[in-house]
């Protein structure tokens, strides 16, 4: 076997022969592709979210009132946002939109169904056109961003051939558990924005806020700490995906392990993986230091994900029917499809 410092010579010789922005874009751009090219309407692409237990209130046992539990409700919407769907909702429950708790995002070209809590004592029914919000239950707490369990998904693609055949070669193998484009924001800059908010690069970070905002900041800081962490959080989730692509570039095999998120918590080892991981934050000149931002008040931990997933697809009356654990995206899993049907 290789030493290490031969290992790590050859993924640099990869980059430098690349001379990459993104090794994601040179090697996988198909996950990149806009897959609703493939989605006729709405209608064609829907999600249902299921959310881990919660604690919830029992009749007879627990009293419910209105000052210590939650509606737990479903949210169904039409080609929205989460984040629209939730400040609509707000606005008509005449409520913060902090105060209404989700556990992840759904897609806007899309019919979706997701859970979300809010205040007993100001909920009431939402019924207009593209939104829908009806009480499910009592919870003792709100829910939060992690409590996604899995989603499903019903997809039916159009005119795309080979659909069958293609699903043979994906259901035999692993795929790239890649972040999909939806992580990156519809202008597809929140990753380079992360960038800049790390190497404080403050002023252009603004400039590229203030330029997909409706309301114009007048500084860094007036943007506001979820927001900024969301960006640093898509930066993130590019290095992640620049590490897969780039172990794709390297080894014909797929892992069955976890590559490292980097954030001010990650500590690289000896593991190829990594090395890896280690190349592409030597290419991008930054270290898990610099996810520790003080003059913003910030620290953004690292973690772990799954670096391939398996997939199980079924085709059935013409559509797509397959789970997927939280955080893993459809949009990959039909860009694999169409790939194969090509």
């Amino acid at each position: 076997m290789a030493s290490d410092a031969a290992f790590f010579s050859l993924l640099r010789a990869f980059v430098a022969a690349l001379s990459f922005t993104s090794v994601f874009m040179d090697s996988g751009e198909d996950y990149f592709m806009d897959t609703t090219q493939y989605i006729a309407s709405p209608e064609d692409f829907v999600v249902r979210e299921h959310i881990k237990p919660l604690p919830r209130y029992v009749r007879g046992k627990n009293t419910v009132t209105a000052a210590n539990s939650y509606c737990l409700c479903k949210l169904t919407k039409r080609l929205m946002t989460t984040h629209r769907a939730l400040t609509v909702v707000a606005s008509l429950l005449d409520i913060d939109v902090r105060a209404i708790g989700f556990a992840g995002l759904k897609d806007k070209f899309a019919v979706t169904e997701q859970f979300v809590t809010v205040p007993s004592k100001m909920f009431k029914e939402v019924e207009i056109m593209d939104l829908r919000l009806t009480r499910i239950g009592f919870v003792s707490k709100p829910l939060a961003v992690g409590d996604v369990e899995k989603n499903d998904f019903e997809i039916r693609l159009t005119g795309v051939a080979g659909i069958e055949r293609a699903l043979e070669e994906v259901n035999r193998t692993t795929i790239p558990n890649f972040f999909g484009p939806q992580r990156f924001g519809a202008f597809g800059t929140n990753a380079t924005i992360g960038k800049r908010l790390i190497t404080r690069d403050y002023e252009n970070a603004l400039e590229a806020i203030n330029k997909t905002s409706v309301k114009a900041f007048s500084s860094i800081t007036a943007v506001g700490k979820r927001r900024l962490k969301f960006y640093v959080n898509a930066y993130q989730s590019f290095l992640f995906n620049e590490a897969v692509a780039l172990y794709l570039l390297t080894h014909r095999m797929s892992l069955r392990q976890q590559f490292k998120i980097v954030g001010c918590t990650t500590r690289l080892g000896r593991s190829a993986a990594d090395a890896i991981v280690k190349t592409v934050l030597d290419h991008e000149s930054i270290s898990h230091e610099d996810f520790e931002i003080k003059e913003l008040r910030m620290s953004v931990r690292g973690g772990m994900r799954q670096a391939f997933i398996k997939t199980a697809v079924i085709y059935a009356n013409g559509k797509l029917c397959f789970s997927l654990p939280a955080g893993s995206y459809a949009t990959v899993v039909i860009a694999e499809i169409v790939k194969r049907c090509s």
